[in-house]
């Protein structure tokens, strides 16, 4: 069978038994056995005891809905596909087991996240008395050997850096995301008191400001050379993706320019500038709304402007490295 053969994913999988034969297909499920082993390996090799937890069970809600499975033998009642093994592992922490993993299946019926689907699997683990440093001093060489040992799977070696913790509210406030691509160099900043100033006419940020909003920006170093077009496709990306647009002021031949621009005058962009670190030839990129909408979409807007970048610009997505950190400091819920 043809390594690309144009075929849909319906008729993929009623051959199914035929589309394992590919070569790609082959590929990625002995590459998904090689991972689970490697995963075993390292656990094993940190003294961790492995269970298989139970699969019908009672509802334990991790926050999503439970898939249900009717019971034979009592009538009217139900099992729940776990979505978690929440329960049965805190079990065995207090039965004496204080270190458990599991490769374990996890079956959630939740339509809003991309990354998880009706049924996924994670590397589940549990301690006792422990702190959050002992955390990442086990599951750190995990990540970190998993990745080097594969690295090169797509054909492209790549390093793996581990980059010093971040906080949740530091995450936040610069990637907008607490999972964020650290490959990607622009960063966010809060600009709020720019736009809040008395002689910054645009309403349009002032209204929201008043209400509790934030204004939030992305400094694209040296875009200047870059055609209309570049900022065109980020303000239409921003239109399909629900806002209004993506404003930006971009500063040239010593002057502010764009559609924001003739509302800030010249001494708030010279605090503009110093906020966000901005030089000849940057341009900015602005976000306003209620704080944590706020932080959503620069974070994606961080991303399409990278994406936006030609190959080999200062600012472009770090090639051949995986980047990683602990977020910490997360706030209680």
């Amino acid at each position: 069978m043809a390594e690309d053969d144009g075929a849909g994913e319906e008729i993929r999988l009623r051959y199914r038994y035929l589309d394992l034969r590919r070569e790609k297909m082959q590929k990625n499920i002995r590459l998904r056995n090689a991972v689970t082993a490697s995963m075993r390996k390292r656990m094993w090799e940190q003294n961790f005891q492995e269970f298989q937890t139970p699969i019908l069970t009672a509802s334990s809600p991790e926050g999503a809905r439970d898939y249900l499975v009717p019971s034979r033998l009592h009538p009217g009642k139900f099992y729940a596909l776990p979505q978690a093994p929440q329960q049965f592992k805190q079990m065995l922490m207090v039965g004496g087991f204080d270190r458990y993993f599991q490769i374990a299946p996890c079956f959630r019926d939740e339509d809003g996240r991309a990354d998880r689907l009706a049924e996924f699997y994670q590397l589940d683990v549990e301690m006792s008395f422990v702190t959050q440093e002992d955390i990442h001093a086990t599951m750190q060489p995990v990540v970190e050997g998993i990745f080097n040992e594969f690295a090169d799977f797509t054909g492209e070696k790549r390093d793996v850096k581990w980059l010093p913790n971040i906080t949740y509210a530091d995450a936040m406030l610069k990637y907008g995301s607490d999972k964020p691509d650290l490959r990607n160099p622009l960063e966010i900043v809060d600009v709020t008191s720019v736009f809040a100033r008395d002689d910054v006419e645009f309403k349009a940020f002032k209204g929201t400001i008043e209400k509790g909003g934030v204004v939030r920006a992305i400094r694209a170093p040296a875009v200047a050379d870059q055609p209309r077009s570049f900022f065109d496709k980020l303000n239409s990306w921003a239109q399909a993706e629900g806002a209004p647009g993506l404003g930006y002021i971009l500063f040239k031949d010593g002057e502010g320019q764009g559609p924001i621009a003739k509302f800030v005058p010249a001494a708030a962009q010279d605090e503009l500038k110093k906020i966000a670190g901005l030089e000849e030839g940057d341009a900015i990129f602005f976000v306003c709304n209620m704080e944590g909408k706020a932080a959503k979409f620069a974070g994606a807007a961080r991303d399409a402007i990278c994406n936006a970048l030609p190959e080999g610009h200062k600012a472009a997505r770090e090639q051949g490295v995986y980047k990683f950190c602990w977020i910490v400091d997360f706030p209680d819920v």
